[in-house]
């Protein structure tokens, strides 16, 4: 089986967006024993990230000046991060947990020769998802719920007399765990395994 890869897909954001994904990067690091020896301080890169955004501040009165220190900063973010990509991929070797508690986006593994039961995918429009389960001959709704990657908590969605659901208002950029159970004449059978998505 192929080995899971951090993606280095933060590159094509927005500059603001990259802001967040960067900070979320420094609160996965800080404190994670995974990471306790990074080729890149979190000093550093805190220092790098306060300094790209105020030159995208800087940058919004349309001054060219600014817009080219920005650009500079940008690249000097970008290249850093791609540094601590690098050092995430050389610890985890290949264990996508790991990879995931970087706070990086993962590669997607090969589809596995069982389907599975619950499809997690993009919905309409940024914050939404679409599930997509196996409602089966005896039953008669799907029940619905989520939780945040590394809470404990199950949170109700809702429930539907179809095997799909789109679910809005989901903050971007987190990992979010679905799971389903389907209600049946007979009684509500056990949840699927959950299924994780980066909320895009």
């Amino acid at each position: 089986m192929r080995k899971s890869k951090p993606l280095l897909d933060f590159i094509k954001l927005q500059p603001e967006l990259k802001v967040t994904f960067y900070r979320n990067i420094v609160v996965q690091f800080t404190n994670n024993p995974l990471f306790s020896t990074t080729d890149v301080s979190l000093e550093a890169m805190k220092a790098a990230i306060d300094q790209f955004e105020a030159a995208i501040l800087a940058a919004k009165d349309g001054s060219r000046t600014a817009i080219a220190v920005r650009n500079d900063n940008e690249a000097a973010t970008d290249k850093m991060f791609h540094i601590v990509l690098n050092y995430v991929d050389k610890t985890a070797d290949g264990d996508e947990t790991v990879i995931i508690s970087s706070g990086f986006n993962v590669s997607t593994q090969p589809v596995p020769h069982q389907k599975s039961i619950l499809t997690v995918t993009d919905g309409s429009h940024s914050g939404s998802v679409k599930l997509t389960g196996i409602l089966g001959p005896d039953g008669v709704a799907c029940e619905w719920q989520m939780r945040v990657l590394g809470t404990t908590v199950w949170i109700r969605i809702k429930t539907t007399s179809q095997a799909s659901c789109e679910v809005d208002g989901l903050t971007p950029s987190t990992y979010v765990e679905f799971q389903y159970a389907v209600v049946s004449r007979k009684g509500t059978s056990d949840f699927c395994a959950p299924v994780v998505k980066l909320i895009n």
